[in-house]
């Protein structure tokens, strides 16, 4: 477990709450994301069996899956993923700085994150309002709402950049935080890339 609750310090009271929350969110967010690849799982299923064995296939299920459900799985649990440590990490570093840099510069690498998932999340935004605004559908066996589609993108990216900001200033504020969210290498637990 990446982010252990009862391993984490927190700086000042509001950043245990403030943490409770998005963990009450992200939890959420996953458990939504787990239902989406179940989803997925079952009309991709449906389909093979009605088109193999009845002749009848999901008419719905590719323009379903496609826009709408795989796009929600993969980005809502985004902001769970980074807390579990579910990313790709170079630790190279932390061997050869000492713990305060280390932590600055993992807090800064956050909030550089956390800016450019707040860029997509905006620009995401906007896309999907302007799709809401302007009714735009998929043409398809069923006109799908466009919007529903685009607004997975902020949703996810913007919870991640809560989540990016949240542990970034923890960690410029404690840099032992940063121990917690795994910038230390440890052998048997972990696999960086060099």
């Amino acid at each position: 477990m990446h982010h252990p609750e009862e391993d984490v310090v927190y700086p000042a009271p509001v950043f245990r709450l403030l943490d409770a929350g998005l963990l009450r969110l992200e939890h959420a967010a996953a458990a939504v994301g787990v239902l989406g690849l179940a989803a997925i799982m079952l009309l991709v299923s449906a389909d093979a069996l009605g088109r193999y064995f009845f002749n009848a296939p999901v008419q719905f299920q590719y323009e379903l899956t496609s826009h709408y459900i795989m796009g929600m799985t993969s980005l809502v649990a985004l902001s769970w993923g980074v807390r579990r440590g579910a990313h790709i990490r170079i630790g190279f570093i932390d061997q050869v700085v000492g713990e305060r840099l280390r932590g600055i510069l993992f807090g800064i690498n956050f909030l550089i994150a956390a800016v450019t998932m707040a860029v997509i999340c905006v620009y995401a935004a906007g896309e999907a309002w302007h799709a809401w605004v302007n009714a735009d559908l998929f043409f398809g066996v069923v006109d799908w709402p466009v919007w529903l589609a685009r607004i997975w993108v902020p949703l996810g990216c913007g919870l991640l950049c809560l989540r990016l900001v949240l542990d970034g200033v923890m960690v410029l504020i404690d840099p032992q935080h940063a121990r917690v969210l795994g910038t230390s290498t440890d052998p048997d637990t972990e696999v960086d890339a060099v």
